[in-house]
């Protein structure tokens, strides 16, 4: 990880994002001097945890905020698909099975033609 590239990222896309430094550390889950000493490089690259909620928070890629690489701006979906995994870790055999029929339902939904 290119930490000073990193670092730049993460403190424009914070405040594109119009969040301080501690408002960014309550979402995420990290306290403010994480969050500003991410951004002047004074500690080493956050943990892979934090870079996801980061990610999630900021409504960008990983590729994006690490690397400089693609869309700065994340698809809706991927934070989609963040919760809904969060979600399955943490769930028990009832909410798994009630999620199951519940896309089950989606595909049959979306195979059927429209009419």
């Amino acid at each position: 990880m290119n930490r000073e590239s990193f670092s730049t990222r993460l403190k424009e896309l914070r405040l594109l994002r119009g969040f301080s430094a501690s408002e960014l550390g309550e979402v995420i889950g990290a306290k403010e001097h994480k969050i500003y000493s991410w951004e002047r490089r004074v500690v080493g690259e956050p943990k892979a945890s934090d870079l996801d909620a980061l990610c999630d928070a900021l409504e960008t890629t990983k590729d994006y905020l690490v690397r400089g690489e693609g869309p700065r701006d994340a698809p809706k979906s991927e934070g989609l698909r963040n919760s809904l995994l969060d979600f399955v870790k943490s769930a028990g055999d009832p909410d798994l099975e009630k999620v199951q029929a519940f896309v089950d339902g989606m595909k049959a939904e979306a195979k059927s033609p429209a009419g």
